[in-house]
């Protein structure tokens, strides 16, 4: 879900018979005294934290701020929706912001994202000379700040026919090259999610690996704004198909009971034999593998899809039928 943004400007006489959540005091440090600026030409807007742009169809609250609103006392406030701490009336502060985890707060030129930790009323005080924004009582935290500037981050993975989410956005189709998104400093940070499970165009399913910069979890995060070119790296999956007749065989330390077929990570080693077994007096004894025609060792190695079919020496049991031979039985 993304984080919504609303371009937001008010005007009021009475703030304080009003619910809000975010209220904003813009002000200058004059012989060390902090002065209030109710009438300075300013713009306070709050923005989607995912993307860092506005959402469409969001200027029906206005453009312009009512300088010097409030009393006289702050420039500018907003409610959100459905935070109410107790005794708050029914919210009637406009616009009210979707509730969410992170806000993106632009005022001026320099944005700021900050985190919801808890519902309370927060005032945030903004210093025109520094460009510092403080909290009244720090329900919310300020984790970043800049002032717009557009970083690439490469999604990329080392197979065609990929996905990859930043944030909770999908991005799928991705091809062998990548595909390039930009986000501004202020929306920073940013997670990489690599997506397993996936086909590629060549037909094989992709098994998570590790991530370029050998960071093996399948999610990470960009903390600083910059520009990012990590590449998802997964291995093919293999089809393995075992013959054998129908009779038991051993791989990879697990029985089977007959034909099978297993599913191995490109490069993976295994051990695999077929069962000795006797079947309608017919003693078989397990000699190899054959590949494509060709004897292979037990040691087998993920290396493509595959048929390996099972060869044995055949000998009749002939203790039960009363028949007897001059020579050993082959």
């Amino acid at each position: 879900m993304k984080r919504l943004i609303l371009i937001f400007i008010f005007i009021s006489t009475n703030l304080f018979s009003m619910t809000w959540e975010f209220q904003f005091k813009i002000f200058r440090v004059i012989n060390g005294v902090q002065v209030h600026e109710p009438n300075v030409a300013i713009y306070i807007s709050v923005f989607d934290a995912s993307t860092g742009t506005v959402v469409p169809n969001t200027t029906s609250y206005g453009s312009t701020f009512g300088y010097g609103a409030y009393s006289g006392e702050f420039n500018a406030a907003c409610d959100i929706e459905g935070v109410n701490e107790p005794g708050d009336t029914t919210p009637n502060i406009q616009p009210m912001l979707p509730a969410a985890s992170y806000y993106i707060i632009k005022i001026g030129t320099v944005y700021f994202r900050i985190r919801h930790l808890s519902n309370a009323d927060e005032t945030f005080y903004y210093n025109l000379d520094t460009g510092i924004l403080t909290l009244s009582i720090n329900n919310y935290e300020v984790q970043s700040s800049g002032i717009g500037t557009s970083h690439s981050i490469l999604l990329k993975n080392n197979y065609d026919g990929g996905a990859m989410y930043i944030d909770d956005i999908y991005e799928s189709g991705i091809d062998l090259n990548g595909r390039v998104v930009n986000r501004v400093d202020y929306s920073f940070p940013h997670s990489l999610t690599a997506v397993p499970g996936l086909f590629g165009t060549d037909g094989y399913k992709r098994l998570w690996r590790i991530w370029s910069n050998d960071y093996s979890p399948i999610s990470q995060t960009l903390n600083s704004p910059g520009n990012y070119s990590y590449e998802a790296r997964f291995d093919r999956e293999f089809n393995l198909t075992f013959q054998t007749g129908g009779k038991p065989f051993t791989a990879d330390g697990y029985n089977y009971s007959s034909d099978a077929t297993l599913y191995k990570r490109e490069q993976s080693t295994f051990t695999a034999s077929a069962s000795n077994t006797t079947d309608n007096d017919v003693s078989f004894t397990f000699l190899y593998w054959k590949k494509d025609g060709n004897i292979v060792s037990n040691n087998i190695t993920a290396a493509g899809n595959a048929a390996y079919v099972a060869w044995y020496s055949a000998k009749p049991n002939v203790n039960n039928r009363n028949l007897t031979s001059n020579s050993q039985v082959g």
